[in-house]
């Protein structure tokens, strides 16, 4: 028969298994306390370092850092007509000026001119964007081209946010075009005008190609299909 000893064991024994499951129950919930708390600080961390690159990550290109095809406006709102081949006219040097010392003006039968007479020297090299009111004469960008430049000719009616693009667009054509054989200038629509619409002209030896507006992925593309070995005096500066 059971003793008050016996039953006294007993419960000794039953006390100490509560009071291990206790423990075993406490540790549990304090190893999954630990487990939230890692997990929250490391959410937390996470979120954190979100917040700081997010922005990075979807703030756009800075303009200067941008490349010529990330440029300008879309495809659809510069409206560009096909890239279109010219009849070449005749070309040959003629005197900046007259034995009086009067400045030559070379008529052109084309707006703008791709090609014929020009002045026996282009442009000089290195200078890539001319603003409104300034710039070369036609007479003397079109040797240029004779020289296998190309030249983007804009406007006065260009939106002024695009014509805030334009140095930059000299600058990241140049970086395309072979030898840097590119020029951004205006046109003076007092020789001539674009077709209806058109405010920009991109324009190689032979060949020209008209837009509503800057298209960066347009004009590299026109680069790249009239390198300078197109040109008659590939060779030249």
């Amino acid at each position: 028969m059971p003793t008050k000893k016996m039953d006294a064991k007993r419960a000794a024994k039953a006390r100490r298994l509560e009071i291990e499951a206790a423990k075993r129950a406490a540790h549990a919930r304090e190893r999954r306390l630990s487990r939230l708390v890692w997990g929250s600080a490391l959410l937390v961390g996470v979120l954190l370092v979100l917040a700081v690159e997010i922005p990075r990550w979807t703030a756009p290109t800075p303009i200067e850092k941008r490349s010529l095809s990330q440029l300008g406006v879309s495809a659809a709102a510069a409206a560009c007509s096909a890239d279109t081949a010219r009849k070449i006219q005749p070309k040959g040097d003629v005197a900046a000026t007259d034995k009086s010392g009067k400045a030559t003006t070379i008529k052109y039968t084309e707006v703008p001119p791709t090609s014929g007479k020009s002045y026996a020297t282009g442009a000089a090299a290195g200078t890539h964007y001319y603003a409104v009111g300034e710039g070369p004469t036609p007479g003397t960008l079109v040797r240029n081209l004779q020289n296998g430049y190309t030249v983007v000719w804009y406007t006065p009616s260009l939106p002024k946010n695009q014509v805030a693009q334009l140095s930059y667009v000299g600058d990241a054509g140049a970086k395309v075009a072979l030898s840097e054989k590119f020029i951004v200038t205006p046109w003076d629509i007092k020789l001539g005008k674009f077709p209806a619409g058109k405010n920009v002209a991109i324009a190689a030896w032979g060949s020209v190609q008209f837009c509503g507006g800057i298209n960066g992925k347009t004009i590299q593309t026109f680069i790249n299909n009239h390198p300078p070995s197109k040109a008659p005096t590939p060779n030249g500066a």
